[in-house]
């Protein structure tokens, strides 16, 4: 499995059916770049819309497997790839899911495992084009964890990776890791009145924040289906 990246290319699949019956498929190149939409002018929306669009002919890029960060002296990149290991952790928990199962709940308690997705690419959007972009963005609400029908799972971690891709690039684009931040609106209790925000605490925040949701959707996995991350 490959990392989403501005310039990694979708696979589009053809299907085809041998002698014995089986399905099986057969795969060529897109010529289509998550960068190349983006180029396009297009908004966030608009952008999905357009991933959307492909789903049922690409194969989209998944996150990789979690594997250990690998070292590194410079903080900035550091912090980056320990969030990107929670996100994999995250999405971990997600791979063989059915629809109906992403969406199960103990005795209908805690948040769906597609649901955490969901509320996870929120979060990021909030703390990073919010918190230090400053740009207008929705207030934390309820309705992120109940992801609509009409929207497959696929869709969602796509979603994700798109958010994730846009916070790398955003953060290596800082001037540095003191650059200041503001709160964002919606904030939870134990953030609020906070001050002096940086974007340092910004990320060391979505690291903790995503760690505990990556627990919390392995539990709701295991729960599900006895399927163990291994870590």
């Amino acid at each position: 499995m490959t990392r989403l990246t501005n310039g990694q290319r979708y696979t589009c699949t053809t299907a085809a059916t041998n002698a014995s019956g089986t399905s099986r498929e057969s795969a060529k190149s897109s010529a289509v770049t998550i960068g190349e939409l983006r180029r396009s002018g297009a908004p966030f929306g608009a952008l999905i819309s357009q991933l959307r669009a492909r789903s049922r002919q690409c194969v989209r890029v998944r996150f990789s497997e979690p594997t250990d960060v690998e070292p590194t002296s410079d903080e900035r990149e550091l912090l980056l790839r320990y969030l990107r290991l929670q996100r994999e952790m995250v999405v971990a928990s997600t791979v063989g899911l059915t629809e109906d199962q992403a969406r199960w709940r103990p005795d209908d308690r805690l948040i769906p495992v597609i649901g955490i997705v969901n509320h996870l690419t929120h979060v990021e959007a909030r703390w990073i084009d919010g918190a230090y972009a400053r740009r207008p963005i929705a207030r934390r609400s309820e309705v992120e964890f109940v992801v609509a029908g009409d929207r497959t799972l696929a869709e969602v971690v796509d979603e994700y990776a798109v958010r994730a891709e846009t916070t790398e690039r955003t953060v290596r684009a800082a001037p540095g890791l003191g650059a200041p931040c503001v709160g964002p609106p919606g904030l939870g209790r134990s953030e609020a009145g906070l001050s002096g925000l940086d974007l340092r605490w910004v990320l060391l925040h979505l690291i903790e924040e995503t760690a505990h949701h990556a627990g919390h959707a392995e539990s709701t996995r295991e729960m599900l289906d006895g399927h163990r991350s291994g870590w």
